[in-house]
């Protein structure tokens, strides 16, 4: 509002005041008061009805006045005689600070003689309420440049805060749901992406691609990793990854499905864990510090166990440097994509097997066909090699078979003493058999060569090599003709394989490729060396029979003479026996009268030992034909025999023997099977030490044998002795007690394990005794195959 003043010249000291001139100064006086009371009526009518708040104030800070807008938007007003007053309205700062006295805009733009323009302002009305004010203040100044006063316009403007609050919120919902819109669709395009991906992926590695790198950018997450697991190694192995260098990835390779870490919870339990915090984390996996750098920028985790028809095939694991709230919808995209890995893991696996299966059917088919083919050749070859017992001709026969199914060449070279000498060697062309033999009485094999048949028959191993370069044949050659010669058996591929007899290699068989151009194989060096093992056998069988025969001639022969042996050593030791008894009979018939009871007693001794004696060569010439039958095997009925040799024996009563025999058939023969029975029998009878002596035969049938037993009811036998009555001429009491020679039992071990059984004897060494012993139920007769 602007103020008027009289502008009119000021009288001069000389200058008159006439009445005129008063009377001018009075009208212009009222005109002038006229018009300041027009002007304050208009200005009152503003103030009046002005929608803006307006309040005056002097040059103290009283306030002197404000218009009803004022009060209306201060709900009220408060008088005030000076700025510090000023704090009966209130008013806050942005930060919450209440409004100091100088804080107003109005104060400010009296202090520094300046308008402050559009300034807002949260104000507590005087009913309480809150509100915000948008104002502008300016200083009042007078003619003289004197500060007269300040002047603060102000406007309500809490409505339109509160609208603009609402269309911000608004604009803010607005916007949260276009991104969570927009967040969806790149998830539901991550989705179908992953989706169409892996509809594609037949193999691990393409699923893993298809997922690691898509979902690692979808969802912002710091290291993203796919495992494949392991049930039965317990352990989940890394197949793919994203954010993570390669430096750090070794801790992750392979993780024990046993460990405390999320992972191998997940996998292990088939559950989702979700971690959202870095606290919880940790508190959750203290141990997941050691898998970790010494930065831990983890603050989040998800992990999903990819799960297929119950079987656990692997893992999906995130990590964010930031801490992450799980949301229904990301939780379900996750368990989503973990789904789809499973179906597309499942049918990875399963086209992989088939991939197997089928490979593993052409390698058994090929394998197959390279076995029957190897049959067939190891077939002639068995056949050609067992048709004679002429050696030289089996390995002639040989090499003419492997040539041209197993190689061009076929040579076998054998140890002779300390040298090598070819025995066979075959090739198609004779041209080249006759080149060959020039080239090896050139350069004939050294015993101490590094490499060849002769190194390979000193070491015991194989030597191949599937292309011959031209300066292993270069370095072989003695002189430029000879290495024209070599060269023009155009050999290419070899293999040497060693001839192992049974303690020791007896030569080498050689296989080259060389016209046909073929190269050896691995499963070529297998076939050669169970060739060469066939005819190093059969060799070594050869040689063996013959020695064998040799040997059985040289038995016979020593066996005719021990048989010889025999008969004079018992005619021989038993003419004088009988001569030794008859005096002693004689002696005591001509001495009758004059013999006392103590010589008496003497003369029956001497006999007792001639009759021992007698028994013992009996027992030596049993024993040494134990097992030299000349009969054939016969059906023998085990319980008929067993019968027929307790009437042989005929114990005198009381004694007794029992049978308790199955009525089983045997193809044996049965005459040292009756003998073990009456060795048994009669042993159990002289040795049960009393006239009551009770012998049990029995016996039970086991698979191809039967079991035989028979017991006595003597004192027995100590464990400490059990073995030694089997010895030859062991007995167990002075024979000035029991008539025994030693011998029987020994008979019985020898005829029972030279029929492959076994004879042993089971005692508590108080009460009775029981031998067992085992026989076959079918034997065929001595050398028949």
């Amino acid at each position: 509002m602007k103020t008027s003043a009289h502008n009119g010249p000021s009288p001069g000291p000389a200058a008159r005041v006439d009445t005129t001139d008063i009377e001018a100064l009075k009208r212009e006086l009222e005109r002038l008061r006229a018009v300041g009371s027009r002007d304050r009526g208009w200005l009152d009518a503003v103030l009046e009805h002005s929608p803006h708040g307006v309040i005056l104030c002097d040059a103290s800070g009283k306030l002197v006045l404000h218009n009803r807008a004022a009060e209306r938007i201060w709900a009220g007003s408060a008088s005030t005689e000076s700025i510090n007053d000023w704090t009966l309205y209130r008013a806050f700062h942005e930060d919450g600070r209440p409004y100091e006295a100088k804080d107003w805009a109005m104060a400010r733009a009296m202090s520094e003689r300046q308008v402050i323009e559009s300034e807002e302002t949260r104000i507590q009305r005087f009913d309480g309420t809150y509100g915000m004010v948008l104002g502008s203040a300016a200083p009042i100044i007078g003619p003289g440049g004197e500060l007269e006063g300040g002047i603060s316009v102000f406007a309500d403007i809490s409505r339109l805060k509160q609208v603009e609050a609402e269309r911000g919120e608004l604009a803010a919902q607005l916007t949260k749901q276009v991104e969570e819109l927009d967040r969806r669709a790149r998830l539901t395009q991550a989705l179908l992406a992953v989706s169409t991906a892996l509809s594609g992926a037949v193999t691990v590695e393409q699923v893993s691609a298809a997922v690691v790198s898509d979902i690692h950018r979808v969802l912002g997450a710091s290291t993203t990793m796919m495992y494949t697991a392991d049930e039965a190694a317990g352990v989940a192995a890394l197949v793919g990854h994203s954010g993570l260098e390669e430096q750090r990835a070794s801790p992750y390779a392979r993780v024990p499905l046993d460990a405390r870490l999320p992972l191998s919870d997940a996998l292990r339990e088939r559950r989702p864990i979700w971690v959202d915090t870095r606290q919880s984390l940790h508190a959750a996996y203290p141990e997941l510090a050691a898998l970790r750098p010494v930065r831990d920028d983890v603050k989040a985790l998800a992990v999903l166990p990819i799960v297929a028809h119950a079987a656990l095939l692997g893992g999906l694991a995130f990590s964010f440097a930031d801490e992450r709230a799980w949301s229904p919808e990301e939780r379900e995209f996750l368990l989503s994509v973990a789904a789809q890995c499973a179906s597309a893991l499942d049918r990875a696996r399963l086209l992989e097997r088939e991939r197997e299966a089928r490979a593993r059917a052409e390698m058994l088919a090929a394998e197959l066909e390279r076995q029957q083919a190897t049959l067939r050749l190891l077939s002639e070859a068995g056949a050609a090699l067992s048709g004679s017992l002429d050696v030289a001709s089996r390995l002639t026969h040989l090499t003419h078979l492997a040539v041209p199914t197993l190689a061009d060449w076929c040579a076998v070279d054998m140890l002779n003493g300390d040298s090598i000498e070819r025995v066979a060697v075959h090739h198609g062309d004779p041209a080249k058999i006759e080149l060959a033999e020039r080239l090896r009485a050139m350069s004939p094999p050294r015993p101490d060569a590094p490499a060849g048949v002769s190194a390979v028959i000193r070491a015991g191993r194989s030597e191949w090599m599937a292309d011959i370069p031209d300066a292993a044949i270069e370095s072989a050659a003695l002189s430029p003709e000879h290495l024209r010669l070599i060269r023009s058996l155009g050999l290419r591929s070899y293999v040497v394989v060693p001839l192992r007899g049974r303690d020791r290699t007896i030569g080498a068989l050689t296989l080259v490729h060389a016209e046909s151009g073929r190269r050896f194989s691995q499963a070529d060096v297998a076939l050669a060396e169970e060739l060469a093992n066939r005819v190093a056998l059969l060799i070594d069988n050869a040689r063996r029979f013959q020695e064998a025969q040799s040997l059985i001639r040289a038995l016979e022969r020593t066996n005719a003479e021990l048989d010889q042996f025999a008969y004079v050593t018992s005619h021989d030791l038993k003419a004088p026996l009988r001569g030794i008894a008859s005096l002693a009979q004689w002696i005591e018939e001509d001495l009758s009268d004059k013999l006392t009871a103590d010589t008496r007693h003497q003369m029956e001794l001497l006999r007792g030992r001639v009759r021992r004696m007698e028994a013992l060569i009996e027992g030596i010439l049993a024993y040494s034909r134990a097992t030299r039958f000349r009969e054939k095997p016969e059906s023998v009925d085990l319980d008929r025999l067993a019968r027929e040799v307790v009437e042989l024996i005929a114990p005198r009563p009381p004694a007794r023997v029992t049978l308790d025999v199955p009525p089983a058939t045997l193809r044996t023969y049965r005459v040292p099977l009756q003998q073990v029975l009456m060795n048994l029998i009669t042993n159990g009878l002289k040795h049960a030490g009393r006239e009551d002596a009770a012998v049990s035969v029995s016996a039970r049938e086991q698979g191809d044998r039967v079991e035989v037993s028979v017991s006595d009811n003597g004192p027995g036998i100590a464990p400490a002795f059990q073995e030694k009555v089997w010895g030859m001429f062991q007995t167990l009491q002075a024979r000035d007690k029991v008539e025994s020679t030693g011998i029987g039992l020994a008979i019985v071990r020898k005829i029972v394990e030279s029929r492959g059984g076994r004879a042993w004897v089971e005692s508590d060494g108080k009460r009775g005794a029981t031998f067992r012993f085992t026989w076959p139920r079918r034997e065929e007769a001595e050398g028949a195959g």
